[in-house]
């Protein structure tokens, strides 16, 4: 690991933030913090990527975003079928 701000590679940990808890560090030698960086592969999109290859899959057979999305969508959405009722409460 090295310092974003002087690439100095002498850093240590100090503690983690946010709910995901990020591993923070600090330079030994400028005192500036910063934590590792992500490792997204679709960079600052919050998208699963299991839908994200689905959509580009279509999009390469020659659909639009719009209508790609609207297919992946509809797959990972669970509709009732009419036959199914719901069981009554029990007493």
């Amino acid at each position: 690991m090295t310092c974003l701000k002087c690439n100095h590679t002498s850093v240590k940990r100090f503690g983690y933030y946010g709910r995901r808890r990020i591993q923070r560090y600090r330079c030994t030698r400028c005192s500036s913090t910063f934590s590792a960086p992500p490792t997204n592969p679709l960079g600052r999109r919050y998208l699963d990527f299991d839908k994200a290859t689905q959509v580009i899959a279509l999009m390469v057979e020659g659909m639009d975003y719009h209508s790609a999305w609207e297919v992946v969508r509809e797959l990972y959405i669970i509709l009732p079928s009419e036959d199914d009722e719901p069981e009554p409460p029990e007493e």
